[in-house]
């Protein structure tokens, strides 16, 4: 029976003010065709929302957006 494993990593899409959307599309790429060699599926790109501690003396928290790439593989 065919185990399946799981690869998730952080994206975070760089863009100078003067570049456009297209700069993103290109990073996504060079990561597709850097794992897929690796021979990962490529599943999807999910936002999770996390809390980020600050000051630990008043407690005070914030929330973040970061953003992940999922991938799988099947392994015998």
């Amino acid at each position: 029976m065919k185990e399946t494993e799981y690869l998730v990593i952080p994206f975070e899409p760089t863009v100078s003010p003067k570049e456009t959307y297209g700069v993103i599309a290109n990073q996504v790429h060079e990561l597709l065709v850097k794992y897929g060699s690796e021979g990962w599926e490529f599943l999807r790109i999910d936002n999770v929302k996390a809390k980020l501690k600050g000051n630990l003396l008043y407690g005070d928290t914030q929330k973040i957006d970061a953003q992940i790439m999922i991938f799988k593989r099947r392994i015998l």
